[in-house]
């Protein structure tokens, strides 16, 4: 009996150390969550309309703009929202990307994007974009509350 408790003992601590030695379990992505490949485009879409709106190059920063956007605003409209409200795009000294999240219903996706510029103020942006046969085009951009309060 003796050896029954020891041997339950060394078995119940044995199972408390080793369950000290995992690392923690990572948070599970939800099952609608972009893939690499997606993630890569989309991160790619961005990143280029972003740096055609540092070099003022708004017809390049236009063209990642999915066709939809382009039916219902023209590049200048484009080059007015940018400028007035969105300015802070023109001038990225970061630019990082979380949460991306992929659409069942259509062939799109959104994905979060977190932009600091050369002055140190932070954006949080929400992007709206499609997949069509050019790759993910941005569809709507809009600040999260917390990054309408630098405005």
């Amino acid at each position: 009996m003796e050896k029954m408790r020891r041997l339950a003992w060394i078995t119940a601590v044995s199972a408390a150390l080793t369950g000290c030695a995992l690392p923690p379990p990572s948070p599970s992505e939800p099952a609608n969550a972009c893939g690499a490949g997606a993630k890569e485009g989309i991160a790619q879409t961005i990143t280029a309309q972003i740096d055609a709106l540092e070099k003022g190059d708004f017809g390049a920063a236009y063209a990642m703009a999915s066709p939809q956007f382009q039916s219902q605003f023209s590049e200048e409209a484009f080059q007015g929202v940018i400028s007035g409200g969105f300015a802070f795009l023109m001038e990225p000294a970061t630019v990082v990307f979380s949460d991306c999240i992929l659409e069942p219903e259509t062939t799109g996706a959104q994905t979060r994007v977190t932009v600091t510029t050369n002055s140190g103020e932070g954006w949080t942006l929400i992007y709206q974009l499609a997949e069509s046969e050019e790759g993910w085009r941005i569809e709507a951009a809009a600040l999260t509350r917390s990054a309408a309060a630098n405005t």
